[in-house]
């Protein structure tokens, strides 16, 4: 980000809490406090019939909607809740209150980051050999797990290693192998 606080207030704030508003819309509190998407699916892990899997809180969604949310809440910082619109302000205190229950990043038994809540271990849930990471949409192209994060990191080259076989499985059962070393 450049710090040109005009983009930032005028272009990037209002795309941001645009996002931020619609994306609150799909969480559900849980039991335990936690705010999940529900209904949520795995962009790339269908069934045998070509339906989704579907879920409550998937990685996918919660690291997207918490990198979201920690994005508007930095505009925020920078540009200064008393530059903000007043319609916006009960939004941007019910996200500062709400962030830490998104709950983006679950380790399983395996070592791995988590792509379904439910999953134990790597590959329990879908197909392991699918080249797609959307799990890890939080270290790229966000950056919740990075360097200050070194379980998350560990964790997340487990699931790297896990889809670094060398093989690309296709919907319809075809297996290409990957030559290239």
């Amino acid at each position: 980000f450049s710090l040109d606080e005009t983009y930032l207030r005028d272009i990037v704030y209002p795309a941001n809490y645009g996002v931020a508003k619609l994306l609150s819309k799909t969480m559900e509190e849980q039991e335990d406090g936690k705010l999940l998407v529900k209904y949520s699916a795995s962009p790339e892990q269908q069934n045998p019939d070509g339906s989704y899997y579907q879920t409550t809180g998937c990685a996918f969604d919660q690291q997207m909607i918490w990198e979201n949310g920690r994005d508007l809440l930095r505009c925020v910082d920078i540009i200064g809740e008393e530059n903000l619109p007043e319609k916006d302000l009960a939004t941007i205190r019910e996200l500062r209150e709400q962030i830490d229950k998104y709950d983006p990043i679950l380790v399983g038994l395996s070592g791995q980051i988590k792509e379904f809540r439910e999953e134990d271990y790597y590959g329990s849930l879908g197909n392991p050999n699918h080249r797609h990471i959307s799990q890890l949409v939080g270290l790229f192209p966000g950056n919740i797990i990075n360097s200050e994060t070194d379980a998350w990191l560990d964790a997340a080259l487990v699931s790297l290693a896990g889809r670094n076989d060398g093989l690309t499985d296709y919907p319809d059962g075809t297996t290409a192998t990957n030559e290239a070393s």
